[in-house]
């Protein structure tokens, strides 16, 4: 299933979003390059919470309920996190969109991401996904996160690369900033 073509794209959505992202520390950044796929085609895959399930590891199901549209949010079932609500604040097809994830059981209290794609040519570009937060709740999330989240997301994408044409991925992570408890 794909979003419908609803854009949430006004200068003030935008605008907003980004100041949400710059609010937070740049924990974990994915790089993917791809070949043989179109920055559209890339985005499309990125933008399909059905698809969450077909290269994330720990999503183990996703509930769209109404979310044909790219502006209502839907409930991804993760191991470790339980139930997790995202939602978009900024869609922008096939450029990019920002959203937000949270839920009960979710340590992560503000967690907010962009994916990005970058044209290169007609069927080649580069695949951005930066995750953005600050506040963990307890102590035993915050020392286990910084050691799980970055070989889950590095395996994830590497899984995402083989189905996008990847040509080379990367992901740098900064667990180094301090984490608020929340």
């Amino acid at each position: 299933m794909t979003r419908s073509a609803l854009k949430i794209e006004n200068k003030e959505a935008e605008r907003s979003a980004r100041a949400l992202l710059a609010a937070r520390t740049l924990r974990m950044e994915a790089k993917v390059g791809f070949s043989s796929y179109s920055a559209g085609q890339v985005f499309d895959i990125m933008g399909d919470p059905a698809r969450i399930t077909d290269w994330y590891l720990l999503a183990k199901s996703v509930r769209l309920g109404n979310a044909a549209a790219a502006d209502q949010p839907f409930v991804v079932d993760f191991t470790l996190f339980g139930e997790v609500t995202e939602q978009v604040l900024f869609w922008d097809p096939p450029r990019s969109y920002i959203y937000i994830a949270r839920g009960e059981d979710f340590p992560i209290k503000d967690y907010h991401a962009e994916i990005s794609v970058e044209k290169k040519d007609a069927d080649s570009g580069v695949l951005f996904w930066r995750v953005y937060f600050d506040q963990i709740s307890g102590a035993h999330q915050q020392n286990l996160l910084p050691i799980i989240l970055p070989p889950v997301t590095e395996a994830s994408i590497q899984r995402l690369s083989q189905m996008i044409g990847g040509t080379k991925c990367s992901l740098v992570s900064d667990f180094e900033t301090p984490l608020i408890n929340a």
